[in-house]
Order: C-alpha cells, then structure tokens, then sequence
C-alpha cells in the first residue's frame, strides 16, 4: 500500500517471542521491513526515544491490565515522534454478537476466546481515558467501519510535559443502596499538579465517591 501511493516508509515489527519473530523473518523478504525483540512495556528503554515517527499497536493491549495498558501507550509515546496509532476491540453488545456469529462455525475454543478477547477490550470513553492518562494528545477515535475494533490516533506529549495529565477521572458513576441513589450521575476529573476538595454535606456521597475511585465499591453505572 505504500509503495501504491508512493510513500517512502520503513517498517519495523516487534514482538515479545523470539518464535514469532523467527517465523516472519522466514516469510518475509522486503528489505523495508525488519523485526526485534522487543516488551511493549520497555519501549523507549529498546529502541529509544523519539526514534520512530509513528507507533503502532494493533489488537494485543488488551492483553494487559490496564496499568500496562496505560504504561505500554506511554511508552510508545516516548518512542514515537509524530503520532500514536491504537487499534483494538470496542466491548459492547453489538462486538460480543459479532465476535460469537463470526466464529459461529469454528472449534469450540476459537469461539470462546473470541468472546473472552472482546469482554476484555475496551469501550470508546475508557480507551480515550487511558490514553489520555499515558500522556498523549487525542486526536480522533472512531469505530471501525463495521466490525469490533477501534482506531484511536495520539500527538505524543512532549518530554517534559507532565503536568496536566488526567489521573483521576470519573465519568457519570451511579451507585445506590437499598434502592436509594447515593450517588446519581457524579463526574470528577483530577489532573497532574492539582489539589481537589470534596465539600458536601453528611450523606451526600463524598465518602462513597471516593471509595468508588479505589475500587472499593462498585458502581451500578459509569
């Protein structure tokens, strides 16, 4: 496709497996494409930063919790100069049908992990949140045509730009208690360098969001 439309590219695969890599070096003979060894995790420290103009990650962060999911985006934008490219599996109704109906006539396994694979992809809001909180710019983020995947692109920060990174960011959580809404549609974003105050009166709800954002109650929504 790029030589198609006259592009001057090279390209440069990775992966965790040396088994892997052996087995594309042997199907593969263009000279614009070469591999490494490399932990998505330890980027930057492999290939160095600013090295590449554009990285590119397809279908394999949800793999990870999201620590390292937030961690592996980081590293690809230390490694990146230009741009960020994710793509991966949007977790919603309409994925988990399409990834059953698609392996339909498949062995039980394939059918199985599909449906695991999307379960634990990502919705649009959440992939948007965690690149953000790896740092990077978002420029635009899409579902893909008509499948269950999503296309995200980033501007990569810059080197010293840290300040001002969502860390905290709560979208329209509900949580409620024998029927009664403790807390309705509350929202809170706290970003790098900044200091938050929750004021409200007794059995508003302060304690119940902030057990919520660690993870220590759970939320009927958001």
């Amino acid at each position: 496709l790029a030589r198609a439309r006259g592009w001057k590219a090279r390209w440069h695969a990775t992966d965790r497996s040396p088994d892997v890599l052996e087995i594309a070096r042997r199907t593969t003979t263009d000279p614009e494409l070469t591999f490494g060894q490399v932990d998505v995790l330890e980027g930057a420290d492999a290939l160095g930063p600013r090295s590449h103009d554009v990285t590119h990650a397809s279908l394999m962060l949800h793999h990870l919790v999201d620590a390292e999911v937030v961690r592996a985006l980081r590293q690809m934008g230390r490694v990146a100069r230009r741009l960020v490219i994710w793509n991966d599996l949007v977790r919603d109704r309409a994925g988990l049908a399409g990834a059953a109906i698609s392996t339909i006539l498949g062995p039980r396994h394939l059918r199985h992990d599909a449906v695991q694979s999307v379960r634990r992809g990502f919705t649009l809001d959440e992939a948007e949140a965690i690149a953000a909180a790896a740092g990077l710019r978002v420029r635009s983020i899409r579902r893909w045509r008509h499948s269950p995947r999503f296309l995200l692109s980033a501007f990569p920060a810059e080197p010293d730009d840290t300040r001002g990174r969502p860390v905290i960011r709560a979208d329209e959580i509900r949580i409620g208690y024998s029927r009664r809404a403790v807390l309705d549609g509350a929202s809170l974003e706290v970003r790098a360098g900044e200091v938050r105050v929750l004021l409200g009166r007794n059995g508003s709800g302060k304690s119940t969001l902030l057990r919520a954002l660690v993870g220590a109650a759970a939320c009927t929504a958001g």
